[in-house]
């Protein structure tokens, strides 16, 4: 699975770990994923700032809204929740359905969005961030 990731991808997950070990926390879940998505240079970033976000303040709410043990850890061999896992399921489902042959990070922030149960997608929805609404600025970006 992990070779029809893009490069992108693969740094937004190394990000993700880096965030989670910031957090102090011992699992890489969607708001990692979304949080390693905002700290890197990627479609997905350019789509959710082509939408008019401020990149800082989602990653200041995504703070505020999870707990940190405030003791950085060292990033090492940290799993993926359940979750986070299905969202690079769902994020190469969204490739699939775009005829993508590679799972970009705009696949990822689609799978996050449509996701309304994690972290990510509840942050992102009350920054007004909805799966139609990011799919628009996607497909509209690739033209």
């Amino acid at each position: 699975m992990n070779n029809m990731f893009t490069d992108n991808v693969k740094r937004m997950m190394e990000q993700a770990r880096e965030e989670s070990a910031r957090l102090g926390h011992n699992y890489i879940g969607t708001e990692h994923l979304l949080l390693g998505l905002i700290r890197i240079d990627c479609s997905g970033a350019r789509a959710l700032t082509q939408m008019d976000l401020n990149l800082a303040e989602l990653g200041e709410s995504i703070d505020d809204y999870v707990i940190s043990s405030r003791s950085p850890q060292t990033p090492k061999e940290v799993p993926f929740t359940p979750r986070a896992k299905n969202i690079l399921v769902l994020a190469a489902d969204e490739a699939k359905e775009l005829n993508s042959q590679h799972t970009s990070t705009s696949h990822v922030i689609l799978a996050l969005v449509k996701d309304e149960e994690g972290v990510a997608a509840q942050v992102l929805d009350a920054f007004g961030v909805s799966y139609s609404g990011i799919r628009k600025q996607i497909e509209s970006s690739d033209e």
